[in-house]
């Protein structure tokens, strides 16, 4: 239980996406098998430039199941954006805690991130492809994961 609490503490302290202001995403990932991904960002500067928190819950085994769960912080880079900011693209970097069972250990992700506010809608869509590694990954080294979260801005 007190995991949850600093994971829910240090998801409130970061953030992440769009050209301005703060914005959370919650989305699913497939990878080894389902994932789940969290992400709070907050922009730094008016360059494209975000503090952000991701959290993932990463299958490393499907028999017996087996979930790396990793905590990390970093920066991402805007570096496009496509019809006047309605799809953006980032380089997120972060690094942070992971957990598997009792083993607790150091984890990291980087990849892209497109994030798409659709016309007339409040929503945002932020389709992703990552690489994710941690220390407590039971031996499944780097894993692809690509995934769609939905989020918005606040």
């Amino acid at each position: 239980m007190m995991r949850w609490i600093l994971i829910l503490l240090l998801g409130c302290c970061e953030v992440w996406c769009q050209p301005a202001g703060n914005y959370a995403f919650a989305g699913i990932s497939y990878g080894a098998g389902v994932a789940g991904t969290a992400i709070y960002a907050r922009a730094v500067d008016s360059a494209g430039t975000y503090s952000f928190t991701v959290m993932d819950a990463v299958p490393v085994s499907t028999k017996p199941l087996a979930v790396t769960t990793s905590v990390a912080t970093g920066v991402a880079q805007r570096v496009a954006c496509l019809g006047a900011s309605v799809v953006c693209v980032y380089i997120p970097g972060a690094a942070g805690i992971a957990w598997n069972g009792g083993a607790t250990g150091w984890g990291w992700s980087t990849g892209g991130i497109a994030v798409i506010q659709p016309k007339n809608w409040k929503a945002l869509i932020a389709p992703s492809v990552r690489v994710v590694k941690s220390s407590v990954s039971a031996g499944s080294g780097c894993q692809l994961i690509g995934g769609v979260a939905f989020g918005w801005g606040f």
